[in-house]
């Protein structure tokens, strides 16, 4: 007689003959292996809803903080309380996510990477003219920048006024930007050296910020005044492309 079995199966016993043990064990053991994979399924689903709650709370927080300097903040003075009271959370709950105000700052600052990084994706087309590309690109980053001006007011405000956390990751990711544009450069402007390149793109780059911060200014019914932002932002980086068709590094003026 075999001990009775505590797994939530009742009191079985081994049928009698060794003949049936193998098929009694297979049984048993089957069972068993049905109710592991149920629960192992039932905690995987557990970890899954959790992991998103997660996420949603520690969005909610980023986008309050965002809210925030929507309304005229500036980051550097925000709290910690202020943030997760508009987030609707306790201001422990913050701790979960983030160690403190920086290191929101610095996932913010990853959401611009991110969103950086989409907008590049397919921007230059090879088989479109310069021009052409020029007037799409300003017009895609203008309508990134009015759909996103929170984020885009942080970045004004962090990248000179932040910690010194804040200010190498923003100037790191304005540096991944400028680095794609000089790639995509070696195609539009093969004549031009890697050194060239990576100049141009800087200037690009610091034409697009400087219109950032006027066109943020703007109030947001002058759509008269965003248009002749934009094609002043056409025209400037038309002239950095013509200069850069001229330009050689090491030749002599």
């Amino acid at each position: 007689m075999f001990c009775p079995l505590f797994f939530g199966y009742g009191t079985a016993t081994a049928p009698r003959g060794a003949g049936r043990l193998g098929n009694w064990r297979t049984t048993v053991y089957g069972d068993l292996f049905d109710a592991s994979a149920a629960f192992t399924e039932q905690q995987g689903d557990k970890l899954a809803v959790r992991a998103e709650k997660k996420a949603r709370t520690r969005n909610r927080l980023i986008d309050s903080a965002l809210a925030i300097i929507g309304v005229g903040a500036n980051f550097a003075s925000i709290s910690l309380r202020e943030v997760a009271k508009t987030a609707g959370v306790v201001p422990t709950s913050f701790y979960r996510h983030f160690g403190d105000m920086e290191e929101l700052g610095l996932a913010i600052v990853d959401e611009l990477g991110l969103n950086l990084r989409r907008l590049m994706r397919g921007s230059f087309d090879a088989k479109e003219s310069l021009d052409d590309i020029i007037q799409h690109c300003t017009e895609a980053y203008f309508d990134y920048v009015q759909d996103n001006a929170n984020l885009l007011q942080f970045v004004n405000q962090s990248r000179t006024g932040g910690t010194e956390a804040l200010q190498n990751a923003i100037r790191n990711e304005l540096q991944f930007l400028s680095g794609r544009i000089a790639i995509e450069l070696s195609v539009l402007l093969p004549e031009s050296n890697a050194q060239d390149r990576d100049i141009i793109g800087r200037l690009v780059v610091s034409t697009l910020m400087e219109n950032t911060t006027n066109l943020l200014a703007i109030p947001s019914e002058s759509s008269s005044l965003r248009e002749e932002l934009k094609q002043c932002t056409v025209d400037q980086i038309h002239i950095i492309m013509l200069g850069a068709k001229q330009w050689r590094s090491g030749q002599e003026s």
